[in-house]
């Protein structure tokens, strides 16, 4: 949360509406959209581990996410875009007209490739902070209960 309340109230971040990753000087934003997807898209954000974990998918063939994978020590080959470890925010919504919600940092324990979609499957480090609520279920808990089969133990 440092990275975030060292923001001026004027800044913005721009992003891709429908999810994905943004740089910043000390941190990667990550931005998932969790709404009815078919079969066929190329992205596979879901939850599993009962939303201990999502996965989180990037874009081989586009620099500026491969870039985050070599921030993560996820590949041997040199990045020219970023230098040193930078801590990975994660903030997810249940659709494209709902508000995001911050989940905290996650970092990643697994991951697969493909042609073009690198999956990793990121664990949420604050989990117990975003289901933690004696008056019912979380805004995040409502999110990750949209979403089927959250309850898988690996993500691949």
């Amino acid at each position: 949360t440092a990275v975030l309340n060292s923001l001026s109230a004027d800044f913005h971040v721009m992003y891709n509406r429908r999810g994905g990753l943004v740089e910043m000087q000390n941190a990667w934003l990550l931005f998932m959209n969790f709404q009815n997807h078919s079969n066929s898209s190329k992205y596979s954000n879901k939850f599993f581990e009962g939303g201990r974990k999502v996965i989180f998918s990037i874009n081989k063939h586009k620099p500026e996410e491969v870039a985050m994978l070599h921030n993560l020590g996820l590949t041997d080959e040199k990045s020219k875009f970023t230098s040193g470890k930078k801590n990975v925010f994660l903030f997810v919504r249940a659709g494209s007209n709902s508000k995001y919600l911050f989940c905290g940092e996650c970092t990643c324990d697994e991951w697969n490739s493909g042609e073009i979609v690198i999956n990793m499957g990121l664990k949420l480090l604050s989990f117990n902070e975003l289901t933690e609520d004696s008056n019912g279920p979380t805004a995040y808990e409502e999110i990750v209960a949209t979403q089927p089969n959250t309850n898988a133990k690996t993500a691949f």
